[in-house]
């Protein structure tokens, strides 16, 4: 059953062997973590080992005990570049907090991430590789968004952390002069949903109105 062992296992034979206390299979102890037991059937090392002593530790998964390779970690921004939000100053302090914070994202070279607007329409940015500013593919469909292209929707921050840089820098002025009072946030969020179901991650959404229009 790939149990670890726990407090509840029992050891026979002289501590050479221990019985599983979920399936009851029974196996051989490894001579790195042999110790002799006493008539009760206790180890004489169980006092310096937390796995027979706590109820709760933490383990390394092995590769024995993943289906598949670790994913990324994956954050996609959802950020609201309606006319309140322009106005209100929150467009510019969200894209200087998410910038900010990039650095602070877990995984290191490993995480992604995607990049989301919306007012009346949701915007796509697509970094692709060697160009210092993304692409911007706008869905005017709220119904039924999709994923506008197969690909660079959603990107490793390090290979791409000048474009990043340069995109949130220039974010606030990209809608400076917004003019659409709607908010399709549902429809965003689902958006934001599927250009990350590939592997996963966390969804970030910044808002300033409640959704008018779309899902």
């Amino acid at each position: 059953c790939r149990a670890y062992i726990n407090p509840f296992v029992d050891f026979l034979d002289g501590g050479r062997r221990w019985q599983c206390n979920i399936c009851g299979a029974l196996m051989p102890v490894k001579s790195n973590y042999f110790s002799p037991t006493d008539a009760s059937g206790r180890r004489a090392d169980v006092a310096q080992r937390p796995e027979l002593s706590s109820g709760s530790v933490e383990y390394i998964a092995t590769k024995e005990y993943i289906v598949r390779a670790p994913q990324p970690p994956t954050f996609v921004f959802v950020i609201d570049v309606s006319m309140q939000a322009v106005a209100s100053g929150m467009l510019a302090v969200a894209a200087a907090a998410i910038k900010a914070s990039l650095d602070d994202l877990p995984g290191e070279d490993r995480a992604q991430v995607g990049f989301l607007c919306f007012d009346s329409a949701i915007h796509f940015h697509r970094f692709r590789p060697g160009c210092s500013h993304p692409d911007v593919l706008t869905m005017p469909d709220l119904d039924d968004p999709f994923k506008p292209a197969p690909d660079d929707l959603v990107v490793n921050i390090a290979d791409n952390r000048g474009a990043v840089d340069a995109f949130l820098e220039a974010l606030p002025g990209m809608h400076a002069e917004a003019r659409s009072a709607d908010s399709c946030l549902g429809s965003a969020l689902e958006a934001g949903l599927r250009i990350m179901q590939h592997v996963g991650g966390k969804l970030l959404a910044f808002s300033a109105a409640l959704p008018t229009v779309g899902k």
